[in-house]
């Protein structure tokens, strides 16, 4: 009775232990094998972060970017630290107007600078003239909206020229140019992928494709380095980026014959400005 009373205080003891150390209880991620079992590779691939192709809407990532925003204020706000997203404001002092243009109140509000923008598209005429980087709209599918940045970090990984694009509210693309971190990840989570790696001294060309049922992953780095004429003055060309797309074969068909219309129309708009002006002649 005595040793059988030792044993249970022996094992609850071991038990309480393991539970106050929780390096016992830590699953190792070093032998994680990568998603890349049945017949697609990267089966359980739906987007990049908290970004969900075919589910995420334009509200939903625009408040996930905001609080990102806000919690890395808060954290170098009371340090010296430069925070990774410059341009937000706490407390912005705004103005509210009269009929005639006059201030006659002022107020604080949150805001958040050019961190993000937001553009719409649409194929009325006023927007024809509108397609530059200070103004957020834009001529094309009015069914389409984007969230642009010019940076944007994952845990620390920062990610350069950022776009998130909308069909009718919901995410189909994701594009930023060329990552190695973003690739390297994907090659531990979803294998290898499709591509390969052809290389020599004045051309780098890779290629790496991920997909499943529903998504595909395109990683691509190309660059070419060219001598012009006789002279000593080298040319860089390049076309590197990542990008992740629907693979809905009716949707992608919708949304580029929206996108093909919009640029008809845009053609019969210049061709009306031209009329226009020679008949002023």
């Amino acid at each position: 009775m005595k040793i059988k009373f030792l044993l249970i205080l022996f094992f609850a003891g071991l038990f309480l232990f393991s539970c106050k150390n929780p390096s016992r209880n830590k699953v190792s991620i070093t032998n994680v094998t990568a998603d890349t079992t049945g017949y697609y590779a990267a089966r359980n691939m739906k987007g990049l972060a908290n970004f969900v192709l075919g589910e995420s809407t334009i509200n939903e990532i625009v408040e996930i970017i905001k609080a990102e925003i806000k919690e890395d204020y808060n954290i170098h706000k009371e340090t010296s630290q430069i925070p990774q997203y410059r341009g937000y404001e706490e407390k912005y002092t705004d103005f509210i107007y009269d009929e005639n243009g006059k201030a006659i109140k002022s107020f604080y509000r949150e805001d958040f600078g050019s961190i993000f923008k937001i553009f719409t598209y649409d194929t009325i005429k006023s927007n024809l003239f509108k397609n530059n980087d200070l103004d957020n709209e834009r001529f094309g599918c009015p069914q389409i909206k984007s969230i642009e940045m010019f940076k944007y970090y994952i845990t620390g990984l920062e990610i350069n020229g950022l776009e998130l694009k909308f069909y009718n509210d919901t995410l189909y693309e994701i594009f930023c140019w060329h990552n190695s971190g973003i690739e390297e990840g994907f090659i531990a989570k979803y294998g290898d992928g499709k591509g390969g790696d052809n290389s020599d001294s004045k051309i780098i060309d890779k290629l790496i494709v991920w997909e499943n049922e529903f998504i595909t992953a395109t990683s691509k780095d190309y660059v070419k380095h060219e001598n012009i004429g006789n002279e000593n003055i080298e040319t860089v060309y390049s076309d590197s980026y990542f990008i992740m797309i629907l693979k809905n074969e009716n949707l992608i068909n919708e949304i580029h014959n929206c996108e093909k219309n919009a640029v008809e129309l845009e053609k019969k708009f210049i061709e009306s400005e031209r009329q226009s002006e020679f008949d002023k002649l």
